[in-house]
């Protein structure tokens, strides 16, 4: 059986930060994809917070079995927004820092 398609809509949280912080913008508006996740965390109330983490935990669960390459382009083909990172360790880096 082959695991189930990723759904934007499975993915709420992660939707509205990539929508509205990491969109095609993000380097006019925010000058960083760090200062786009600062002011994600400065607006974020507790539960949306929570509600991202868990749903960035079942992501990396449910992309675990696939190398770094593919669980990128499956972030960036269903999840993802105008902010394109180059490699999966950047976009770790984002929930990392979401992390703190």
């Amino acid at each position: 059986m082959s695991p189930r398609p990723l759904r934007r809509a499975d993915f709420p949280g992660i939707d509205q930060l990539v929508s509205g912080y990491l969109n095609q913008d993000v380097h006019e508006i925010y000058g960083s994809v760090e200062a786009a996740v600062d002011a994600y965390l400065a607006d974020a109330r507790p539960r949306d917070l929570a509600r991202l983490r868990a749903e960035w935990a079942a992501f990396c669960a449910q992309m675990a079995d696939r190398p770094a390459a593919d669980r990128l382009a499956q972030f960036g083909k269903h999840l993802g927004g105008g902010w394109t990172p180059k490699r999966f360790s950047h976009l770790r880096a984002v929930f990392e820092r979401l992390e703190k």
